[in-house]
């Protein structure tokens, strides 16, 4: 080949030249283009928020004329050989910075590479402790809000703080916190609880809601007041914890809680249920409501989740893109040494080469109540608030003004829908825009009068219905109450009212006055049959043993007066006759019998003693049949008209020991409850029968119950509560009854929060109802007066005509008598003609 001349050299050379200014010129051209790596975990709860974080802001920056690019994965932070893997591997890529979203787990692996490649690495929710990191190249976004915790301490003068926390970063801030519980112008005490168990912390809650006591400021009385700092390590520890202070019943008005982290607008739905409770919340958020964001810069017509994670992550973008603006006039010096540029290329890091030289270069139901910055030599000068130093409030100041909410249940009688009059109206109590009546509804108010009465302060008040329609039982699974329980529990409700039983369980989630019912558990049964009077019925009035005695007092008297005409000279009389003399006793042994007989009989005979002796004994015997003549004739006019009822079974004892009636109780209540926890040995057999046959024998409801006593023909008894057994026992089709005693002793209460104020109040007008006989008028009202059966005994004192049934015993007595005399007359007739023949036989 031949060689090229010196011109063509020449040509090659010019155009080489050419070509490298054509090159450098378009370079100089290029706009400055900012290059970061995101690394998210994968594990995050807000993994696609964070995503949708990111290409927003991108996004947004672009429209601005700024050129950017990133890098994207996601990483297990808990695994850090993957995670060096996956930093190592965004470093290749030629990033500028890189942003690291995740738990703190493995921020000292990242730390010690970031430092090493000197490469600015960002955390956008860092530890919380300091706003950044010892080396120049990791920047913590998250601010401090340790001192802010302090300061808010400092401004309302707590003296005891209790902290809870459950991470290692809690830790670190406790040891600030207390650095700072020994300052020299304000001391406090400072209490740490650690969470072990985040989804159990009742046995913690409970520990520290006991030492909310009382105390008394003369002669009012006050709660003392609790502050807790809450400081989790996530969002679900926070909704965990938050729901189980709500169940102990820690949301009352002596609690104030200080929230740590920066996410109190994440946790509105859960923090809805401390409206009505009372309790001070305080938070810090980092959102501005009018500007979104740490730089001053407002995300003008972005759709945010309000969530601060979700700004923090736009704060750190923003703040990155604002860095390196700086550099857009310094392209080949920023981007064209240590190895980051390489033939107009860009390469990246390696992580086993030399580091990056330009690295250290970069480096509603809420209200707003201040502002806390770290700028400030005094408290007044970093906070700033609107807030006043709070001060203790008496229970008659608590209250006044304010609409009581009363949550009830419909169980009649107590709460009952009201029904149309002739008239198609309804008169009665508006609740969820129906109109009830009924005991509860008349006990609210006359409570509301007599409290007017007593502490002269109104006590207005609004009725709703329980949403579940349950009572309130502790679901063990979950450790949440349903019912008017949860409702008092969760805040929904001031108090309930309602047929609603005292019983420990429940006694350790709310507060209860004393009774306004006394009550019990008892047994239903179906009302058997009348039994009709028997043939003899008339025998009824007196028992057989008194029939014995009668017959051995009627023939002991007989037998005395018998003797007592033998021995007695006064009882014989002398007979003359021309022919002889001879002396004669009217008392023989059968003229006795009949003269006791007589006076047994009330109708005398024609024989009397004649001797003082004889009678002494028929005087005795004659009152003795008075007595026994009237008694016997004044019960017989009762058990000749009255049917008996015969009840299988008359106490618990009965029940056990039968089998052919089967027995249960509604599944849930109270009543269930009683036996499962009782310790005595019978109600232990019977709950132990009952969780054996549970499907047959348990009632989802009361209603269910009193349904199967009436359609079981007497082959099953419902164990409910006292006042539902005697209501239903005067309810048509009064086929229902009560027997035996109650098996225990308890009470029906109006139940409040724990240890509200008003329990105190209501105490007060309970007992004062009970003594003006205001209670028992409504029970007699809805019981007995409504009744449609009569009272309990009103049958037995009715009487009804007489029937052949009732009377057929005596003419039976009657037609025998008639037989026998005829029988006696005709052996009579016999034994005279035979005598008569046989003196025949002797004259002749």
């Amino acid at each position: 080949m031949k060689p090229l001349g010196p011109k063509w050299i020449c040509l090659v050379l010019i155009l080489l030249l050419c070509n490298n200014v054509i090159i450098h010129s378009q370079r100089d051209k290029e706009p400055f283009t900012m290059r970061f790596g995101l690394i998210l975990h994968e594990g995050v709860d807000d993994f696609l928020e964070a995503q949708n974080s990111v290409k927003d802001a991108v996004r947004r920056l672009r429209q601005k004329g700024l050129s950017i690019r990133y890098n994207m994965t996601n990483a297990n932070f808990n695994d850090s050989f993957n995670l060096m893997k996956k930093i190592c591997t965004m470093l290749s890529y030629g990033i500028f910075s890189l942003i690291v979203h995740g738990p703190a787990t493995s921020y000292e692996v990242i730390h010690s590479l970031s430092d090493k490649m000197k490469m600015p690495t960002f955390f956008p929710t860092g530890t919380g402790n300091s706003p950044s990191f010892s080396n120049s190249y990791v920047f913590n976004m998250m601010p401090s809000y340790t001192d802010a915790m302090v300061d808010l301490i400092h401004f309302f003068r707590w003296d005891i703080v209790y902290y809870l926390f459950d991470s290692r970063e809690g830790l670190i801030r406790l040891q600030d916190l207390y650095k700072a519980s020994g300052g020299n112008y304000f001391r406090f005490t400072l209490r740490p609880r650690r969470i072990s168990n985040i989804s159990d912390c009742y046995d913690l809650l409970r520990a520290l809601d006991r030492q909310n006591s009382y105390k008394f400021i003369g002669d009012e009385r006050f709660r003392q007041p609790v502050r807790i700092i809450l400081d989790l390590s996530s969002r679900r520890a926070y909704n965990l914890t938050l729901e189980q202070i709500i169940n102990v019943g820690m949301n009352r008005e002596s609690y104030h809680y200080i929230l740590g982290g920066l996410g109190i607008d994440d946790d509105k739905e859960y923090l809805r249920s401390f409206e009505y409770g009372g309790v001070n919340i305080t938070g810090f958020t980092v959102i501005d409501k009018a500007k979104y964001g740490l730089l001053g810069k407002p995300y003008s017509n972005i759709r945010l989740s309000n969530k601060y994670k979700d700004a923090l992550m736009r704060d750190t973008i923003n703040f990155i893109a604002s860095g390196y603006e700086r550099f857009k006039g310094d392209y080949d010096n920023f981007s064209g040494r240590k190895g980051i540029m390489r033939n107009g290329d860009i390469v990246g890091l390696n992580c086993s080469g030399r580091p990056w030289g330009l690295g250290g270069k970069v480096n509603k139901i809420y209200k707003s109540i201040g502002t806390w910055s770290p700028k400030g030599p005094t408290l007044k000068d970093r906070f700033q608030t609107n807030l006043t130093y709070p001060k203790n409030t008496s229970q008659s100041e608590m209250w006044t003004n304010r609409t009581l909410r009363i949550v009830t249940k419909i169980e009649p009688p107590f709460v009952q829908e009201v029904a149309k009059n002739d008239n198609g109206e309804q008169v009665g109590k508006m609740i969820n825009g129906s109109r009830y009546e009924g005991y509860c509804i008349d006990l609210i108010e006359k409570v509301e009068k007599r409290y007017k009465m007593l502490f002269e302060r109104e006590f207005k008040t609004e009725i709703h219905l329980v949403h579940d329609g349950q009572f309130g039982s502790l679901n063990t699974s979950n450790g949440k109450w349903n019912g008017m329980i949860g409702e008092l529990i969760y805040n929904q409700a001031d108090m309930a009212i309602a047929s609603l039983t005292i019983n420990k369980e429940r006694e350790r989630a709310v507060d209860f006055t004393k009774p306004f019912m006394n009550i019990g558990v008892s047994i239903m049964i179906k009302k058997p049959d009348r039994e009709k009077p028997g043939v003899f019925s008339f025998m009824y009035p007196l028992s057989n043993e008194v029939w014995m005695c009668v017959m051995v007092a009627f023939l002991a008297v007989s037998f005395v007066l018998f003797f007592v005409g033998r021995w007695s000279p006064y009882e014989w009389q002398t007979i003359s006759s021309p022919k002889e003399e001879s002396t004669t006793n009217a008392f023989t042994f059968s003229n006795t019998l009949w003269f006791a007989l007589g006076a047994l009989m009330q109708q005398g005979s024609d024989i009397f003693p004649r001797s003082f002796s004889g009678r002494v004994v028929g005087s005795a015997w004659w009152f003795f049949t008075l007595i026994l003549i009237s008694s016997y004739t004044a019960n017989l006019a009762a058990f000749l008209t009255i049917e008996r009822l015969l009840t299988p079974i008359k106490s618990a004892d009965d029940l056990v020991e039968q089998s052919e009636i089967a027995y249960g109780t509604y599944a849930g209540g109270a009543t269930q409850r009683f036996f499962e926890q009782s310790q005595v040995t019978i109600f232990k057999r019977m709950w132990k029968y009952m969780k054996a046959n549970w499907d047959s024998v348990m009632m989802a409801s009361n209603e269910a119950g009193i349904n199967k006593v009436r359609n079981s023909k007497g082959k099953y008894a419902f164990l409910c509560e006292s006042p539902l057994n005697e209501y239903q026992s005067q309810k048509r089709p009064c086929d229902t009854m009560k027997v035996g005693d109650n098996l225990d002793s308890k009470g029906y209460g109006i139940a409040t929060p724990l240890n509200s104020p008003l329990r105190k109040d209501l105490n007060l007008v309970v007992l004062d109802l009970r003594e003006q006989g205001e209670l028992h008028k409504l029970l007699q009202r809805w019981w007995y007066d409504k009744g449609e059966c009569g009272t309990s005994d009103s049958s037995d004192s009715i009487k009804s005509p007489l029937t052949l049934s009732n009377v057929s015993g005596i003419f039976h007595i009657l037609i025998g008598g008639l037989v026998l005399s005829m029988i006696v007359a005709l052996l009579e007739f016999l034994i005279t003609k035979k005598r008569k023949q046989q003196k025949q036989c002797v004259k002749d």
